[in-house]
């Protein structure tokens, strides 16, 4: 997550991905909140929903999104092999 100096926070500094302002929301609320679920919503990575690294991984969702204009696209950085 990004705060910028007007309080704007952005879920990543690398794509539009506004979730909100810590002036009238809390941290806790903003990063709990559903404006960041689509960010954790695992099923709709195209190529990581299958991978086993997965959970620790999805990859880059910014470098993603700037080759595709799809953030749940592959990632064209990977270099696992899923099956």
């Amino acid at each position: 997550m990004t705060i910028l100096p007007t309080g704007d926070v952005y879920a990543c500094r690398r794509m539009e991905s506004k979730i909100g302002n810590v002036f009238d929301t809390s941290m806790y609320d903003l990063f709990m909140g559903v404006n960041m679920e689509q960010y954790r919503d695992f099923d709709k990575f195209q190529k990581c929903n299958r991978c086993e690294l997965r959970g620790f991984c999805r990859g880059c969702p910014a470098v993603t999104y700037g080759y595709t204009g799809n953030m749940y696209a592959p990632d064209p950085q990977c270099w696992k092999e899923v099956v």
